[in-house]
């Protein structure tokens, strides 16, 4: 998958999708599709883009038009010992407004 930096695509000025990859409790990865193609996102240094809370994330764009925002979060459970092998995915996709808290909130949207 192809990198992108965050500031070329805050510069772009709106995202078709941002994918929010739950990697821990507290971690997450985000992937950006803009003209029908996945990018994965890096800071201005080249290190991989992540943050510990979705609301920093949200914080992150909210100068640009976001069409959709969706946290990804995979499930352990078919890696346990003595289970059969799970050949669909397993992850579970959960459509989350890309307005931070507070933002929007007073009914004039």
């Amino acid at each position: 998958m192809k990198k992108i930096k965050i500031t070329q695509l805050l510069r772009q000025g709106s995202v078709e999708e941002l994918l929010l990859h739950s990697l821990d409790g507290a971690l997450y990865v985000v992937q950006a599709k803009v003209n029908d193609r996945y990018y994965s996102l890096s800071t201005a240094t080249g290190k991989e883009y992540s943050r510990r809370s979705i609301e920093d994330i949200k914080n992150d764009f909210s100068g640009i038009h976001v069409e959709a925002m969706w946290l990804i979060q995979q499930s352990a459970y078919d890696e346990m010992v003595g289970q059969p092998v799970n050949t669909m995915g397993n992850g579970l996709r959960v459509p989350l407004s890309p307005k931070p808290v507070g933002e929007g909130c007073d009914g004039s949207d």
